[in-house]
């Protein structure tokens, strides 16, 4: 009986040559072998640029160079749809709304419409989590844009790169449309808020405020309104209109296979400038800040948070007067600066 015993384990080590792929791996596989859209069909419909818009949200001053390097890379991808940042009045400086708006966003100021329960617990930043997190809450007056002419929206994290055009989400019938999140440690019915569309809707408005409490927490306030609201019948979108970084620690096999029909790489667990502060825009040093954010997480996001930098480093050089003048306007004239007309 012992010979066959080793006999059989010695023809299952034989013959059992495949890798075991774990689960998470297996799970989160990703591979497009055709286009994701119909570029043909595609062509056949018409898309009224005035009554669609990317929309972000600038929370802070840190976040101005991030929404400006967004918008030079919706323009490298051909996008032509409207523009919008949302901001709080006096939570921003003269100088960020300036440079935020280099490349095409229009601000638009909104008032708070939720106020989270004070929170304990900081981010690192000696900000309370409920100051680094209260703007994400005024996500439901994206229900009211209505009244300024638009018809669909599509809501981008600030901290986002654009790498393909992607239209066809405005040509979308449904209300409203989200990514999946892709971590492990919630459920599969949860949506990812850093990208969402929807079409603009007052009775939509008005029912969403309703429910605008229901969080208990103000990290997740932002999540559970979306959720709550439209969550069971949310359209799911594919992983390609999300590129979380997340993904790529999950499985760097499916980040290397959703890499030809990515359209946006969203910066989730590094922000490439960010500084430690919220309070800075941070023009004088934002190359530098990236070298040093590119080698966070041992590495891991290098190639994706130098592609950021050089994003930016473009945008710096093909609108440099332009950011000047915002310096200049607000009390930052650069030194021995002398401005020519062509």
């Amino acid at each position: 009986m012992g010979n066959v015993t080793l006999i059989l384990r010695t023809f299952i080590v034989f013959v059992d040559t495949e890798p075991v792929v774990p689960m998470s791996e297996a799970h989160h596989k990703i591979q497009y072998s055709h286009p994701l859209v119909d570029d043909t069909y595609l062509n056949t419909l018409s898309l009224n640029t005035s009554e669609n818009a990317i929309v972000t949200i600038l929370r802070s001053d840190a976040l101005a160079i991030p929404i400006a390097t967004l918008g030079y890379s919706l323009d490298k991808v051909n996008s032509t749809v409207r523009r919008i940042a949302l901001y709080i009045p006096g939570q921003v400086s003269p100088r960020a709304l300036c440079v935020a708006a280099l490349t095409g966003f229009e601000p638009h100021a909104i008032s708070p419409t939720i106020t989270p329960a004070p929170a304990a617990v900081t981010d690192g930043d000696t900000h309370p989590m409920q100051q680094h997190f209260e703007q994400l809450t005024n996500t439901p007056s994206f229900w009211d844009f209505g009244k300024l002419g638009l018809k669909a929206v599509v809501y981008l994290d600030a901290n986002t790169l654009a790498r393909r055009n992607f239209d066809e989400l405005f040509t979308l019938p449904f209300a409203f449309a989200a990514v999946p999140r892709n971590n492990h440690s919630h459920s599969d019915m949860d949506l990812d808020g850093r990208l969402l569309f929807f079409r603009p809707a007052t009775v939509a408005f008005q029912s969403l405020m309703a429910r605008a409490n229901i969080s208990t927490s103000a990290n997740d306030q932002e999540q559970a309104i979306t959720h709550a609201f439209y969550g069971p019948d949310a359209l799911r979108l594919p992983q390609a209109y999300s590129g979380d970084l997340e993904m790529k620690l999950l499985s760097r096999s499916s980040w290397e296979g959703l890499q030809g029909e990515l359209r946006l790489i969203h910066y989730s667990l590094v922000q490439p400038s960010w500084r430690g502060t919220h309070a800075e825009v941070g023009l004088e040093d934002t190359r530098e800040i990236v070298r040093l954010r590119a080698s966070d997480w041992g590495g891991t996001f290098r190639e994706e948070i130098l592609e950021w930098g050089e994003a930016w480093k473009e945008t710096e050089e093909s609108h440099r007067l332009e950011i000047m003048k915002c310096s200049w306007k607000h009390g930052m004239r650069p030194p021995n600066v002398i401005l020519t007309s062509n």
